[in-house]
């Protein structure tokens, strides 16, 4: 049953889970600038209907907004998943090494940052544009102050730079060509004519090894302060790591968020991340692939980038890793259905084994971010994915390029689902103490979707009793297939009813 994931306003990105089929992840972005959808995706309200449509996960972007109002979101979030008594997992997007242009900002009566003046940067082709690290300097369509005091280090002459808004799309992004660069300037010449807004990033394309990677820290201060200040007064599961090209990165971000019960995804965007993948997918606890910054870095022709994300998508569904794409239905932005390529990319998607869709601009700025999440080829395409490939198919590409041997826990699992397909049962039930199990389960593909029961546990603190279970619950959110449900001591039996109201089972139907 396919989970989309969806996310609301930059800070926050929400997963919504199909109510039939087999389940995958799909993450949706709501108004990065003060429009009327920046508001309704942020009230309680909105994220009440939208957790009852499904939605399963949040994600807050730091690269845009303070931690205050990223708290409102996680405080509005809480207060619609009391009401609904549905969970929501928790990611947390940073920074990270992504060097953006210096534009004076001001809040909206919503706490929103939007750009002082004019908002928007005209830019013509073949126009000089100079790019420089004085922070004093004034923004303007031929002078591109930029964050990284260190910038015109990083860059070479003749590199491509891409210029534009956060998840630009269409004439919202600039190329650029280096032509020469000192101390404190690059100079570059605009390559197509653009029109900038909003939140404006920076990024070198074609390269086989950034050396900037190395100077910019994986996790700035911001990160650092936000994730802390966020963790101590909510409950957050994930933090994405961007711009992380090798397994060293994690080790450093590693300790820091086990100091704080968090998990990791890695997003996979450059070359170099791409070189290095086996060891950050044995490290991360899921992988994202950022088509749109892979597509800067790897040329479109040859299907290379077709070939990569099946490749990636092969390996992750071999480790019981959770992948998701990025860029998936860019044209509902503007409109409120999706092109037929687009609705066979997400097919395809699907049948190479992807975890999930991440929307972006589709509903971080679109016009239609609701109805992005209700799409009924979306919602529908949990029911279709048996009828397309079948368990069998996957399960046996998983089988074929497994390892000769398992451990005793990944057989049980293995075994558990092809027992479920051939008695033709219509709900697996998984009892969670660590996840470890249930994750497995959902590696295998079963086409009936995968109860995890956690018990919540007492634990003794120095100032009382604390209830965990709930961290646990919530990460499981990210697996295919897998709802999670948090259970009491109850009279046998009850279980079974607590599975048809949500409508994971009916009666008479055989539960594995």
């Amino acid at each position: 049953m396919a989970k989309p994931l969806l996310q609301l306003q930059p800070p926050l990105l929400l997963h919504a889970r199909h109510r039939s089929g087999v389940r995958l992840p799909l993450t949706h972005a709501a108004a990065a600038h003060p429009t009327p959808a920046a508001t309704q995706c942020q009230d309680v309200p909105t994220l009440v209907s939208l957790l009852r449509a499904g939605v399963s996960c949040a994600r807050l972007n730091l690269s845009w907004g303070t931690r205050e109002y990223h708290a409102r979101s996680l405080a509005n979030l809480a207060e619609a998943m009391k009401q609904t008594k549905r969970l929501c997992s928790v990611f947390v997007d940073t920074v990270g090494r992504e060097v953006t242009v210096r534009r004076p900002v001001q809040f909206d009566e919503h706490g929103w940052p939007t750009q002082k003046g004019e908002k928007k940067v005209e830019v013509e082709q073949d126009q000089i544009i100079t790019i420089t690290t004085d922070p004093t300097a004034e923004p303007s369509s031929t002078l591109f102050p930029v964050s990284y005091p260190g910038f015109p280090e990083i860059v070479e002459v003749d590199h491509q730079l891409q210029f534009g808004r956060f998840l630009a799309t269409g004439a919202e992004g600039a190329s650029l060509y280096v032509l020469e660069k000192t101390e404190t300037t690059v100079t570059c010449v605009a390559l197509n004519s653009a029109v900038l807004d909003g939140l404006l990033t920076v990024m070198i394309c074609h390269t086989e090894d950034f050396s900037g990677d190395f100077a910019l820290p994986l996790l700035t201060e911001h990160d650092a302060d936000c994730i802390k200040y966020l963790g101590s007064r909510f409950e957050v599961d994930f933090v994405n790591l961007s711009y992380c090209n090798h397994e060293e990165d994690l080790y450093a971000a590693r300790s820091f968020l086990d100091s704080l019960g968090m998990q990791y995804t890695k997003i996979i965007e450059r070359k170099s991340s791409v070189r290095n993948f086996e060891g950050i997918a044995n490290s991360a606890d899921g992988i994202i692939i950022s088509r749109g910054n892979l597509g800067l870095d790897f040329e479109p022709e040859a299907s290379a980038m077709a070939l990569l994300q099946k490749r990636i998508i092969a390996r992750c569904n071999q480790l019981g890793k959770p992948v998701l794409i990025t860029r998936v239905v860019d044209t509902m932005v503007a409109t409120p259905r999706p092109t037929r390529a687009e609705a066979t990319d997400v097919a395809n998607a699907v049948l190479d084994g992807a975890d999930g869709m991440l929307l972006g601009a589709e509903t971080l700025r679109g016009l239609h971010p609701l109805v992005t999440a209700e799409t009924p080829y979306v919602s529908e395409f949990g029911s279709l994915r048996p009828k397309m490939a079948g368990s069998s198919m996957q399960l046996n590409r998983i089988l074929l390029t497994h390892a000769p041997y398992m451990t005793k826990l990944e057989s049980l699992a293995s075994s558990a689902t092809r027992v479920a397909e051939k008695i033709n049962a219509g709900l697996i039930i998984v009892m969670v103490q660590s996840g470890r199990t249930v994750s497995l389960v959902s590696k295998y593909r079963p086409p009936m979707p995968i109860m995890a029961v956690v018990v919540p546990k007492l634990k003794s603190t120095r100032l009382g009793w604390q209830l965990e279970g709930k961290y646990l619950a919530r990460q499981t959110c990210l697996l295919r297939g897998v709802v999670p449900m948090l259970a009491a001591p109850m009279s046998e039996g009850s279980g079974g009813a607590r599975a048809v109201e949500p409508g994971l089972a009916w009666p008479g139907c055989v539960v594995a």
